[in-house]
């Protein structure tokens, strides 16, 4: 494929990946959904081609090694996981954030507008959620089924789309009334959202986020209208449904102090599970077998799946070198926002500062919660990684072809692990008679 189909059809089939995870409840309940969307994935990759990836891999030495080490860490620990069955698919999840990243990248400049499209999907479900929400009290979480997910899932969308709005506005690009209007609705939908979803870390992004805005408007000199605009959109919104919601405490100094002594009490054992087995980790998605065993008699709120803080779980079930590789991603976003939000003072940050911060935001949460566990997540942070211009730089040809063999394995292996995936998917139909799967219900008759 040449010309402008390849990146057609590979956005086409991450669009979808992120769509089918959107919707994804867990294997026990439609595994061929996150089958179709690994499908998905993988197909990108190959319609991408191992010339491309290995080119990139060249020029873009840091993050490359970043992202192919990460899965070949996954695929190594995987081998030495205490409970493989119930590991495959978690790590398959985690792998999804590097995998989009990979292929993503390949996309240029068409990887934005995969971006926008996700922002329309996500503003989608915003506007079904307003409408439950005013309806029928309903707090906002679906499609996903945790609150502080479906909130991490909305503010991904939301800084970057704000930081565009802004930064065109900045750069004196002409914009019609209506444009003004589109960005302050879609905005204010995803702010409403946010808040009613009761999330203390959401409502402290959003706040931190507007006021970063703002304070890269006025030390550029920028016009400030649309950053104090949107802040005060932000205030308006938060009394509006503080009010609605009065008398519930989310800030309360007794429920802060109570959630804060619970996650130390599952943090304590994600850090006995690692010292038991401190050099590859217990597996991924071990924790909530081997929390089980020995769960403290405190925790009597939690199902006991997550110790609340991704950085804790990748050190007890995946061993400190792939903690190494979130922590790198985590230091590169910081030193990358620093370096154009305080060391560039005289410009304007690029348009990849809002994706910036959102990454930033989600890393940030997910020390407090499970982030890149939920597939949906995992793929959008992975294409807004890519957005981000890590490196750049051409490559001596003989190292391009050395690495070409190297992405041809990858792939292959890739696919090989997919067919372990949906012979798993398969089994499910057939043992457990999970709706869906094809040809399961023939077999199950015979």
């Amino acid at each position: 494929m040449t010309g402008p189909l390849v990146p057609n059809v590979v956005g086409t089939l991450i669009f979808a990946a992120v769509a089918l995870l959107s919707v994804f409840y867990g294997m026990p309940e439609n595994a061929v959904v996150f089958c179709l969307a690994v499908f998905a994935l993988l197909l990108g990759a190959s319609v991408v081609g191992p010339a491309r990836v290995a080119a990139s891999l060249a020029s873009q030495p840091g993050a490359s090694f970043v992202a192919v080490g990460t899965l070949l860490l996954l695929a190594i620990n995987y081998q030495f996981s205490l409970s493989k069955d119930s590991g495959f698919a978690s790590t398959w999840s985690l792998a999804l954030l590097p995998l989009t990243f990979l292929v993503v990248r390949e996309l240029r400049d068409w990887g934005w507008r995969v971006h926008g499209a996700v922002s329309v999907l996500v503003l989608a479900f915003a506007g079904i959620s307003v409408w439950n929400y005013l309806m029928h009290g309903a707090r906002p979480a679906l499609p996903l089924t945790d609150v502080n997910n479906y909130c991490t899932l909305l503010y991904v969308v939301l800084l970057p789309g704000c930081y565009g709005y802004l930064s065109r506005v900045w750069r004196g690009e002409p914009l019609a009334w209506y444009w003004h209007l589109a960005a302050h609705l879609g905005a204010g939908l995803l702010i409403l959202v946010i808040f009613a979803t009761e999330s203390r870390a959401g409502a402290i992004i959003v706040a931190t986020g507007m006021l970063i805005f703002l304070g890269v408007g006025i030390s550029r000199g920028a016009r400030q209208m649309p950053a104090w605009s949107l802040l005060g959109l932000t205030a308006v919104l938060y009394l509006a449904v503080s009010a609605l919601h009065a008398g519930d405490g989310r800030f309360d100094s007794k429920e802060l102090s109570e959630g804060t002594e619970l996650r130390g009490v599952l943090n304590s054992a994600a850090l006995e599970i690692y010292s038991d087995h401190p050099v590859m980790g217990a597996g991924i998605n071990a924790f909530p077998i081997l929390y089980r065993i020995s769960r403290d008699p405190l925790d009597q709120e939690t199902a006991g799946l997550s110790p609340h803080n991704d950085y804790l779980q990748l050190l007890a079930e995946g061993g400190p070198l792939l903690l190494l590789m979130l922590l790198v991603l985590a230091g590169g976003v910081v030193l990358r926002v620093f370096k154009l939000a305080v060391l560039q003072l005289r410009l304007i940050p690029d348009r990849s500062f809002g994706v910036l911060l959102a990454l930033g935001a989600a890393l940030a949460h997910a020390a407090i919660n499970f982030v890149l566990l939920t597939p949906v997540l995992a793929c959008v942070l992975g294409i807004s990684a890519a957005l981000v211009p890590w490196q750049s730089g051409a490559a001596p040809a003989k190292r391009v072809r050395a690495l070409r063999v190297g992405a041809i394995a990858v792939l292959c292996w890739g696919w090989a692990s997919f067919g372990y995936l949906a012979l798993d998917t398969f089994s499910l139909g057939v043992y457990e008679g999970q709706p869906g799967i094809p040809l399961a219900d023939q077999i199950r008759r015979d």
